[in-house]
């Protein structure tokens, strides 16, 4: 039966002319950091785990841009030497060398600065190693290799251009997932997966919570809109000459620019990426305001960086969520990350929970499995 009913009778697979029948310990719902995460940690157990997911590849665009200490050493138990020395020197050593965090008064001078940059880099790098810490990186590079470790786990499998329709579960627990996988000639083939677990890491717009019958709770945010902006640097000269003096308290630098008019946040991230926000003000039209030249001036005027010292990648405007999944769990199926809580971005909590939630919830059904 469908999940909002559960039949007292086992749930058989359909009798269907061409479908494909698979079937797994665990199907994760979802291929960005969260559903990757969960099935490397499963695989890593033995148990055996196929993770469906809509799109191809993965998201070329950061949106987190901060990844907690325990998400670093989560990472670690699941993780190849070749992916620990690239967190070692892509996460760890890269962040501690961009060490240095101040908030700005709407004047641009210096409030508040954490005095970090004074620190040996092996004072730095233990630092970072603090449980409550956070380091700076770059997602699409994380979920890349993440992939890389799951493709070569013996028990997980990747299918993508799969796009999850029905989950039944029978009272023995046992998931029937129905899927349209869309094939590269635009052929759309039926795939039946059962499984003993599903797990539901199908981001903000979640399929699965939507079929456990969660209710989102919570509240958007729509009237405080962020544009976002992704960028790459673009003119070398101008960073390494504009780049924060201790001394004089001026430069460019990962801080919040703490102005009531317009606050903005600025990130140094590795690989000469940097992400700035800022604060959409009532009437701003959202179209104007993704325009490059609009851009361009944004980040003159607020960010003080100049116009074309940054290449921008991506530019977007979000209204932010704060929202919790009524329940996470019905039976077999549960859901996890940002399918059952969404929060703003400024704690740097999005992805780092949704891992935690990955990890509390993958040793357990490890050890039930057992």
């Amino acid at each position: 039966e469908h999940l909002g009913a559960l039949s007292k009778n086992k749930v058989h697979l359909p009798s269907i002319g061409m479908t494909e029948q698979l079937q797994a310990d665990v199907v994760v719902v979802g291929a960005g950091p969260v559903g990757v995460f969960a099935a490397n940690l499963l695989a890593r157990d033995g148990l055996n785990v196929i993770v469906f997911e809509k799109g191809h590849g993965t998201y070329w665009a950061p949106r987190a841009v901060s990844i907690a200490e325990d998400s670093i050493r989560m990472t670690r138990s699941f993780s190849t030497p070749e992916m620990y020395k690239w967190i070692l020197n892509n996460i760890i050593l890269t962040s501690a060398t961009l060490l240095t965090k101040m908030a700005l008064h709407p004047d641009r001078k210096l409030l508040l600065h954490v005095r970090s940059a004074a620190m040996d880099l092996a004072s730095k790098i233990k630092l970072l190693c603090l449980s409550g810490n956070h380091c700076m990186f770059y997602q699409p590079d994380f979920e890349q290799k993440q992939r890389e470790v799951l493709l070569k786990q013996d028990t997980a499998q990747l299918m993508e251009g799969c796009t999850v329709t029905d989950i039944r579960q029978g009272s023995d627990g046992t998931c029937v997932v129905q899927i349209d996988r869309t094939q590269a000639n635009g052929t759309v083939q039926k795939v039946v997966c059962t499984s003993k677990y599903v797990l539901g890491a199908d981001g903000g717009n979640s399929t699965t919570r939507k079929l456990i019958g969660a209710a989102f709770e919570g509240e958007t945010h729509y009237n405080q809109p962020w544009i976002v902006v992704d960028t790459k640097v673009a003119d070398r000269e101008w960073f390494e000459q504009n780049r924060y003096d201790e001394k004089t308290s001026k430069g460019l630098v990962t801080g919040f620019v703490c102005d009531s008019t317009r606050p903005a946040v600025v990130v140094e991230l590795p690989g000469e990426h940097w992400r700035f926000e800022m604060l959409l003000n009532p009437g701003e039209d959202r179209d104007e305001m993704l325009k490059e030249d609009t851009i361009q001036k944004l980040l003159s005027d607020y960010c003080l960086v100049k116009k074309g010292a940054v290449t921008v990648e991506r530019a977007v405007v979000y209204n932010f969520h704060s929202r919790v999944a009524s329940h996470w769990a019905q039976g077999n199926v549960f859901i996890l990350g940002d399918a059952a809580h969404c929060q703003p971005p400024f704690s740097g909590q999005g992805m780092n929970s949704g891992l935690r939630d990955a990890a509390n919830l993958s040793w357990k059904i490890s050890f039930v499995h057992r």
